[in-house]
This record gives C-alpha cells, sequence and structure tokens, in this order.
C-alpha cells in the first residue's frame, strides 16, 4: 500500500520534528481565555464597561484613572466594573506534528483570540500511539 502524499508529509514531520522532550507528544492548539473567579484566586486584575450589552476591557489609562477613584472612594461612573480574572487554556484541536498545529494556526486563528501550541504527552492514549508507531513504521510511504 502506498500513502497519500499528505500521509507522507506527517510520516517524515514525526520522524523529524522537535519533540520538546516529550515522548510522543500531541501537540495541542490551546487558546486563551479569563475567567471570573473571587478576589485571591485570580491572576490579574481588570475593569470593563459595559455598553449595549458589550463588556469590552478599558484601555490602561483609562484604568489607572478607575483604580484612582476607587482608592479615593470616589463613584465609579455607571457602566464600569472591576472583575478579578483567572487565565485558563482552553483546548482547541490535536495533532500529531507541530507543523499541522501551525497550519491550523493560519488556516483558522482569525477565528480565535491568542492562540499557543502545547505539547502534551501521550502516556497511556494507546489509541493515539498505536497509530504514530503505524505510521512510523511505514517505509516511506510503503508498508
Amino acid at each position: 500500500m502506498i500513502a497519500p502524499d499528505n500521509i507522507k508529509k506527517i510520516i517524515e514531520s514525526l520522524r523529524t520534528q522537535d519533540n520538546r522532550s516529550t515522548d510522543q507528544p500531541v501537540f495541542c492548539v490551546q487558546e486563551r481565555e479569563f475567567l471570573i473567579t473571587e478576589q485571591g484566586h485570580h491572576d490579574t486584575i481588570q475593569w470593563f464597561k459595559w455598553s449595549h450589552g458589550e463588556c469590552n476591557r478599558v484601555s490602561d489609562r483609562l484604568e489607572k484613572a478607575l483604580d484612582k477613584r476607587e482608592i479615593s472612594s470616589k463613584a465609579i461612573p455607571e457602566g464600569y466594573q472591576k472583575f478579578h480574572l483567572k487565565e485558563n487554556w482552553r483546548h482547541v484541536q490535536s495533532f500529531f506534528t507541530e507543523a499541522g498545529a501551525k497550519e491550523f494556526i493560519t488556516a483558522d486563528g482569525h477565528n480565535h483570540g491568542e492562540l499557543r501550541i502545547y505539547a502534551g504527552g501521550s502516556f497511556r492514549n494507546f489509541e493515539f500511539r498505536a497509530i504514530r508507531d503505524f505510521l512510523l513504521g511505514l517505509e516511506h510511504g510503503n508498508d
């Protein structure tokens, strides 16, 4: 059986890519998101403005001005609210190769916020490892 060109490309990447010191990595594209949390369980605090049903982060300059008003106990203008936020990286897609993850970001990154590629392990992921080992066992696309 002769492997199609796209499979040959995956096999070559599996053989030559940097595995980031991870045995049989799964390359995961993740999207950064912030979750509203309680004070003391946060990574950052940010001001937002509610307007017409949307909530948008304010500029750094306006944030400083709002902080000064809050410290001096002056009234905060209507529609502004401070949130305690926890950073989270949400899984979007998984790939056999880092090249595949980069291709996804190029093709679909415009539909997401901040993205990163994370090399996760595949320990005890018997299905993934079996397919990966099968691909690596193909000699130049032939079995």
